[in-house]
């Protein structure tokens, strides 16, 4: 009876391998296709950083974003750059797309104000009580003719006194992430007026952008601000095609100069700002102003990091069908980094039969152009995978039931 129990429980056994093998092999789960990384281009474009010196303290930014910065990282008084602030400001509470803006007339604290700059030996375009000027006149005489006296008078009609003003200004960097500026007056007499020269090259782009502020810098002088005495600054650097936003110097702040420009590239505009405090002397800036302009020229370009068919991926069946995971289409934008950017690939969840055209993986490009940020590419199937004839199934059992098995038991 117990040799006939084994030779049941053999059978049963044998009969169950027999009556599986089929299904398992013809039915089962197919083994996961093998996938390696191929090795990764180098980048299409060179690279050429923006060229900042190591003295003083320059930064280049894109609006939000701050593309190098060299030198001082201190918060450093700003003077009359300060100006530019009090246009954002007054920006946000009324902007000024295009004409001439709200009218505002003249009181007498305005003259009071302005008779006190001229005492004080600041620069100032006349005024008198009474006069009407437009929002549009007042910045032409407060950024092209540094008025310090219509700075305060923009800062007070806005937001009622010079304290609304401070208010409004510190809640307005605060907003937009300006972490180092502090506001103490709207004139950028005050030496406690300061902000680091990243900052101040991200608020130069602001302003930049600004339509108000662009055309109160673009615009013929209006008539009342010419009959008061706004005489504009003679060109600089005119060749080089930068437009200067601000330049000057005092004792405390030393030489400022806010400028910003637009380089073409075959893919659209890229426009930058750049901000640079306490060159040496004159020579020493426009030196350095023409080696950051010459560096954009090289630098800024819209051509692609990785050309569109790079092959990333290979994926491999055990029944030897191959096909690559193409990269996809990058899209083509300016950008300027400082430093060549870096691949890294992704392999996605890929599974037999496989349609050309499928999506396999992507790769993320990412370069220290902050403005660009991170850009992710899907890679693409260059071809089929179909799923193996029943000989090789019959005949490739193991990894037929591996598989099998990693289903059941993951």
């Amino acid at each position: 009876m117990a040799k006939r129990g084994i030779s049941i429980t053999l059978g049963t056994i044998v009969l169950i391998g027999v009556v599986g093998y089929g299904p398992a092999t013809l039915l089962g789960p197919l083994p996961a296709p093998a996938v390696a990384t191929l090795a990764l281009p180098t980048p299409a474009a060179a690279v050429t950083p923006p060229a900042l010196p190591t003295t003083g303290a320059t930064a280049v930014a894109q609006t939000a974003a701050v593309l190098a910065h060299a030198g001082d990282t201190a918060a450093l008084p700003i003077s009359g750059a300060a100006r530019l602030i009090t246009a954002l400001v007054v920006a946000q509470r009324y902007p000024l797309p295009e004409g001439p803006g709200q009218d505002i007339t003249m009181t007498e604290q305005n003259y009071e104000t302005y008779r006190e700059r001229v005492d004080a030996g600041q620069s100032a375009v006349s005024l008198f009580p009474g006069d009407v000027w437009t929002q549009h006149s007042v910045l032409q005489a407060m950024l092209r003719g540094g008025s310090t006296a219509h700075a305060d008078a923009l800062a007070t009609w806005a937001y009622g006194s010079i304290d609304g003003y401070l208010k409004a200004a510190q809640a307005w960097a605060k907003k937009e992430g300006l972490t180092s500026l502090v506001v103490t007056d709207a004139a950028g007499v005050d030496t406690g007026t300061q902000a680091t020269a990243s900052d101040l090259a991200r608020i130069t782009a602001l302003a930049a952008a600004d339509p108000g502020i662009t055309a109160a810098f673009t615009e013929e002088p209006d008539t009342l601000a010419v009959q008061r005495g706004l005489t504009l600054p003679s060109p600089y650097l005119a060749d080089t095609g930068i437009r200067v936003l601000y330049r000057g110097y005092t004792d405390q702040a030393g030489i400022i100069l806010l400028f910003s420009q637009t380089v073409t590239t075959p893919a659209g505009p890229f426009s930058y700002a750049s901000a640079s405090l306490r060159s040496a002397t004159w020579q020493t800036l426009e030196t350095e102003t023409r080696a950051l302009v010459a560096s954009a020229e090289s630098g800024i370009n819209s051509t692609a990091d990785l050309a569109t068919g790079t092959p990333l991926l290979t994926i491999t069946t055990d029944w030897e069908q191959s096909v690559r995971g193409l990269s996809g289409e990058t899209p083509a934008q300016p950008h300027w980094g400082s430093t060549a950017p870096t691949l890294r690939v992704e392999p996605g969840t890929i599974t037999v039969p496989l349609a050309e055209g499928t999506p396999v993986g992507s790769v993320t490009i990412t370069d220290d152009s902050q403005a660009t940020g991170d850009r992710r590419i899907p890679l693409i199937a260059d071809g089929a995978l179909t799923e193996p004839d029943v000989l090789w199934r019959l005949t490739h059992p193991l990894p037929l039931l591996k598989a099998l098995w990693e289903q059941l038991i993951p």
